[in-house]
This record gives structure tokens, sequence and C-alpha cells, in this order.
């Protein structure tokens, strides 16, 4: 299934500091940090969201920018509608086939 998640909030104790986005470098490792705000992405949702678990998603683009590769979030701790929250982010989920 294809979709786009977008981070529009920081979870309301993250693990990890979420940066501006000019502090975050797009194709490094970006160790004890989150995504920026307004972080998005468009791939394939390998499993289901699932609360306790990481999403998991075959990425093909990232902010824009054609980007193979593999995103994960942290665990999942809460699902609302289309909106689910991890232990550092808040992302909005668009299903964009069905």
């Amino acid at each position: 299934m294809k979709i786009k998640l977008t981070k529009f909030a920081k979870s309301n104790t993250p693990l990890f500091p979420t940066p501006e986005k000019e502090d975050y470098k797009d194709g490094k490792i970006n160790e004890g940090i989150s995504l920026p705000m307004d972080y998005w992405i468009i791939g394939k949702l390998l499993f289901d969201i699932e609360e306790g678990k990481a999403v998991r998603v075959l990425r093909e683009e990232r902010n824009g920018v054609k980007v193979p590769g593999l995103f994960s979030t942290s665990l999942v701790t809460k699902i609302d509608g289309d909106k689910f929250e991890t232990l550092n982010s808040i992302y909005k989920i668009e299903y964009l086939d069905k």
C-alpha cells in the first residue's frame, strides 16, 4: 500500500530532540536526534501500523526528492485515525492507493 507520512509534531516526552530543518542533514546518520518538523516521505507501507511496533516504509521519495531507502520510526505508542504517535514524533498518514 502506497502512503505518505508527514511528521507534524513531536511527542509529549520525546526520547530525542527535534532539530530545526537546517540542522538536519538529509542522507546522513543523525544519531541522537529525531526528524525535523514537516519531514515527509512517500513509499510502500511494509506492515500494518500497530502499537508497540515500529512503522516501516520502503521509501521512494523524501521531501520531494527521489531517495529510495528503508524508513523506520521509533515504536508506536498511540494510533488515532489518520495520525499515530511514536516515542519521538506524531505523524499524519495519507493512503495514496487502496
